[in-house]
């Protein structure tokens, strides 16, 4: 072959080249017609399962703890008939409903011992808060007297009471819960947990809360005690 000839040729397939995507399309017998020859295309991604909604979730807590609420507040209420009816000489008929919802109760107070948690009906926390919060601003009160440090508003004066459970001193403090130990709250925060004034009168004097209260809680005995400073504004 001519020097001119390998020029033409070597030129051609130089083309052929730049012309090219680089994909592999020369003849295969064996292959499906319609076939790719490129990567084969991915599945489509995997659907993720829905779950319940927070939302749902909570409802239905709330729900388990209404229907616990109820079967504790009949149950006590069938108790108390029971044993009155008892003492007054006259039982009360053990029919098929009366049966069932002591068993439910019995079931239920099994669960709650077992836990070591037995929680307190709305209107036990309802009581159990009046009857603390009366106490305390009784007894708060009483130590509002006068004392030369009441001039600075310095005087000191310290309440200690016990909760029947963490539901009521909870709800006395109007939180839905207390994860604390110690928390200080302002003496304006402090009269509306108490929904009282908490003044103290002196002969020439009033006196008030002059600092933020320090709440102490011990959850394993109930135990909690308000401190602060009070005298003149």
């Amino acid at each position: 072959m001519s020097t001119g000839t390998k020029k033409r040729v070597s030129a051609a397939h130089d083309e052929d080249l730049a012309d090219s995507d680089g994909s592999d399309d020369f003849y295969d017998p064996f292959k499906p017609a319609g076939a790719s020859t490129g990567a084969a295309a991915k599945p489509p991604p995997k659907k993720k399962a829905r779950t319940a909604s927070g939302t749902s979730k909570a409802a239905l807590k709330a729900k388990e703890a209404a229907a616990e609420e109820l079967v504790m507040k009949e149950g006590q209420e069938l108790v108390a008939r029971v044993l009155d009816g008892a003492a007054a000489g006259a039982l009360v008929p053990a029919d098929d409903t009366t049966q069932l919802l002591l068993a439910k109760y019995a079931r239920f107070l099994e669960s709650a011992g077992a836990s070591g948690k037995i929680k307190p009906t709305a209107d036990q926390v309802s009581t159990s808060v009046e009857k603390m919060r009366k106490a305390a601003c009784s007894g708060i009160k009483k130590q509002l007297t006068w004392k030369p440090s009441c001039k600075t508003g310095s005087a000191k004066w310290t309440y200690d009471g016990i909760a029947p459970n963490p539901e009521s001193f909870a709800a006395l403090l109007g939180l839905e819960s207390v994860s604390w130990k110690q928390k200080k709250f302002s003496a304006h925060e402090f009269r509306s947990m108490l929904n009282d004034d908490l003044e103290g009168h002196a002969r020439y004097a009033t006196l008030y809360l002059t600092s933020d209260v320090n709440i102490r809680w011990n959850p394993d005995s109930g135990e909690f005690k308000f401190s602060g400073s009070y005298g003149k504004l």
